[in-house]
């Protein structure tokens, strides 16, 4: 019996817990998007710079959602195949 408590205990938790993620917001601040992503900021940061480059983009338009569609979606392309 005790085993069952704790396998549905286990299991609450555990689905709390996956509900919980995609409301883990960072409002844009680097550190807290890369423990979020698993990655450090160093890895977060030279992908973003990377990827931003590679669009003809800066780091201000983006956090200022001025950067055109085409190029915001290679943006998010880039990071997505960066991890």
């Amino acid at each position: 019996m005790n085993k069952l408590m704790i396998a549905v205990a286990v299991t609450i938790l555990g689905v709390s817990t996956a509900k919980a993620a995609p409301l883990y917001e960072c409002g844009g601040d680097p550190a807290c998007q890369a423990k979020r992503d698993s990655m450090s900021r160093a890895t977060y940061d030279r992908n973003i710079n990377q990827c931003l480059a590679s669009a003809g983009a800066t780091r201000e338009q983006w956090r200022a959602h001025a950067v055109p569609k085409p190029a915001a979606d290679k943006v998010r392309a880039c990071l997505a195949a960066r991890g």
